[in-house]
């Protein structure tokens, strides 16, 4: 049980005399939570009260196992940290560009210069410009801060009928230096993702929702994502390293095509579809007693993870795979976990037991990857129930030194 050992910190902007300069006390609050991140040392408690945080928090100084920096919600208050949306001027205020198939619009004053529009609820590549997108970028924007003129294609569309915000372009990053961090009970929402590249972290009752690129991304060793709850993300939770554990989240209507994720499309990267959650290598990763439900694809396993456990999870209506093990993840356990109306497959690994679980409208497809010298690569099905077959239950096709 990690608990507060050391000194603790208050952040609250709707107090009167909050300000960056105060010693952050529940009397005298800091008025930023990046404040309190750039004062506390491990086994000190950050504690912040209700409110709208726009901020990209950046931390300064790392815990440890036996004396963690807790970042935590101040009991029960409601704590967002992303962009503040805001909205644009009436469409009837845009104005077509000449000779493009482009829109402009004069934003308010006091505009921040890293926009991101959001169109009909979905992010949109923008880009900091002096001249409008190109005719073939097709729902694009770019802004010219210093006119504040926003230009928007939307394949020459007029912006009328379109609901139209503007978010921040931003990211939280915990680099590989600063670890020993619990975050608990914060919301984020509306910027690119919170991402771990450092060990021993915990995040816990977090929501994300409504992500740019992924939701929460644990790429370090040793960490912990708890009860977190995901919804329309590009992505939802995921990562690398080794001996991380997902447990008890929530993940639904996350993943996305390549071309939804607009880092991806502003650098014309054609990659592949992302699931709602995804480990890009690793080893002696848990992803245990989660609810994936109707994301694009489920729970993806790819290059060369080893000795990943899956089990106890609920994976339904997911539109591809409810879950996917791919690439070299081998040595993977798929134990008790309930799938309906989504499929279990797998491509190019070797060593996947797929034991006690229950399939409904649901089936398996294996593709062994017979790697020399494990000629007898194996893979191992056993005391699963299935139910309302679509199709065979099981599929199987090899490649390498033997028949099919």
């Amino acid at each position: 049980v990690w608990q507060a050992q050391g000194g603790e910190y208050s952040v609250d902007q709707k107090n009167a005399r909050a300000d960056d300069k105060n010693a952050g006390t529940e009397a005298a609050p800091f008025k930023t939570i990046q404040a309190a991140m750039d004062k506390v040392q491990a086994g000190d408690t950050i504690w912040v009260k209700q409110g709208l945080y726009e901020e990209a928090l950046e931390p300064k100084s790392s815990g440890r196992t036996d004396a963690p920096i807790t970042l935590s919600a101040w009991k029960d208050d409601r704590v967002y940290v992303g962009s503040i949306l805001r909205d644009v001027p009436p469409a009837e205020q845009w104005k077509p560009i000449d000779k493009t198939k482009s829109y402009c619009i004069t934003l308010p004053t006091d505009q921040p210069k890293d926009v991101t529009v959001i169109l009909d609820g979905r992010p949109i590549v923008t880009e900091v410009k002096d001249t409008p997108p190109l005719d073939l970028n097709a729902s694009w924007a770019t802004y010219r801060p210093s006119d504040r003129t926003l230009m928007l294609n939307l394949g020459g569309e007029s912006p009328k009928g379109h609901a139209l915000q503007l978010a921040r372009d931003f990211s939280i990053v915990f680099g590989e230096k600063y670890g020993g961090w619990a975050i608990k009970k914060l919301e984020f929402a509306w910027f690119h993702y919170v991402i771990l590249y450092s060990n021993c972290n915990l995040v816990e009752d977090c929501y994300c929702h409504d992500m740019f690129h992924g939701g929460i991304c644990v790429f370090g060793s040793l960490s912990t994502a708890r009860r977190c709850n995901c919804y329309r993300c590009r992505g939802g939770v995921g990562g690398i390293g080794a001996g991380n554990i997902l447990e008890d989240c929530l993940v639904v209507e996350c993943g996305s095509d390549w071309k939804d994720i607009i880092a991806h499309r502003r650098g014309n990267i054609v990659d592949e579809s992302f699931s709602a959650c995804e480990f890009k290598g690793g080893r002696m990763q848990t992803f245990r007693y989660n609810i994936l439900a109707d994301n694009l694809s489920g729970l993806w396993f790819d290059c060369h993870m080893t000795s990943a456990r899956v089990i106890g999870n609920a994976f339904w209506d997911n539109h591809g795979s409810g879950f996917y093990n791919e690439a070299g993840a081998n040595d993977t356990l798929c134990l008790g976990n309930y799938f309906l109306n989504n499929s279990c497959s797998s491509s190019w690994c070797t060593r996947f037991s797929i034991l006690d679980n229950f399939f409904q409208n649901s089936s398996v497809t294996w593709h062994n990857h017979d790697r020399w010298p494990l000629r007898n690569s194996f893979m191992t099905m056993r005391g699963n129930a299935m139910g309302d077959l679509p199709q065979p239950y099981l599929m199987h096709y090899g490649n390498g030194w033997g028949p099919t």
